[in-house]
């Protein structure tokens, strides 16, 4: 392996991608699956750690011990106002050591605990080993992107990450999605779109089966991943079919939804998303045609 390389590696809630400068242009490095990005997840079993799409694969049947959507929990302490609710939507544990969020796991058959810092290390290691084979040369820089909302802790807390995995931090800077710090919106994002469709379903459930899944973490995993595929389906498609074999015990869902039914779920979401946009055309003097 010769020379080195600084990548730029975008740090998302549910899904990492790198990048480098190559050809006078920016180029996406596929996944040794051959896939432009790589799902935020690490899953731990009787006698394995899995990382990306091999951990968000199995999250339906192993929910107490598959780690995603923590990124928020980097540096911040276990008494900050956001824990609560990071507590109340997550299927695995989030417990208090030493003043901070640990996930606790069960991992080769014993209780386990991991700080947030841990999980992301293990991600960006993994981003780091992918790069380096299917560039053939070594990675010992990256500039990480981060939401604009992180506090300086926060921030502190990604590069210690990256240092632990031996990539040095030139620079942090704020992600695409928050790029204008005046403009965002921290609490929305594509999350929020997914919670609207996956409550929908569980009252759709529960309206025609009698059975309320919401206190099911495996049936609410299985939902949410069909709730997030039809979401994608539904920006090239106008309808999207939502399809689980034995979702609560033997019962099926099979439904059908429309992109206007989507619209007027999250009727309430896209008008947060209005405002800004338009501020945004405004400062610029710009008109939406």
């Amino acid at each position: 392996m010769s020379g080195n390389l600084c990548i730029g590696i975008d740090f998302g809630s549910s899904k990492v991608c790198a990048s480098v400068w190559k050809n006078n242009h920016i180029e996406i490095i596929p996944n040794n699956e051959g896939n432009l990005t790589t799902p935020n997840f690490i899953a731990f079993t009787d006698n394995n750690c899995l990382l990306g799409s091999a951990a968000k694969n199995q999250a339906y049947r192993n929910t107490a011990n598959t780690i995603f959507n923590y990124k928020n929990l980097i540096g911040r302490r276990f008494d900050d106002a956001e824990i609560p609710s990071s507590i109340k939507k997550s299927p695995f544990a989030i417990i208090e050591k030493s003043g901070r969020p640990y996930a606790e796991v069960s991992y080769q058959e014993k209780a386990t605990d991991f700080s947030p810092e841990d999980l992301a290390c293990m991600i960006i290691s993994y981003m780091k080993n992918n790069t380096q084979e299917q560039l053939g040369k070594k990675v010992t820089n990256a500039i990480i992107t981060v939401p604009s909302y992180y506090t300086y802790f926060q921030r502190q807390g990604i590069k210690n990450v990256c240092n632990q995995a031996g990539i040095n931090v030139p620079r942090i800077i704020n992600d695409t999605s928050a790029a204008a710090i005046a403009y965002c919106d921290k609490n929305l994002g594509g999350d929020n779109f997914d919670e609207n469709l996956v409550n929908y379903y569980v009252n759709f459930f529960k309206a025609n089966h009698k059975v309320d899944l919401s206190g099911n973490d495996r049936s609410m995993c299985r939902l949410r991943k069909a709730c997030e595929q039809a979401k994608r389906s539904l920006s090239s498609s106008a309808k999207a079919t939502i399809m689980i074999d034995s979702l609560y015990n033997d019962i099926d869902l099979y439904n059908t939804l429309s992109r206007e039914t989507f619209e007027q779920l999250n009727k309430d979401l896209f008008k947060r998303l209005i405002l800004p946009i338009q501020k945004v055309l405004k400062d610029a003097n710009l008109k939406k045609n």
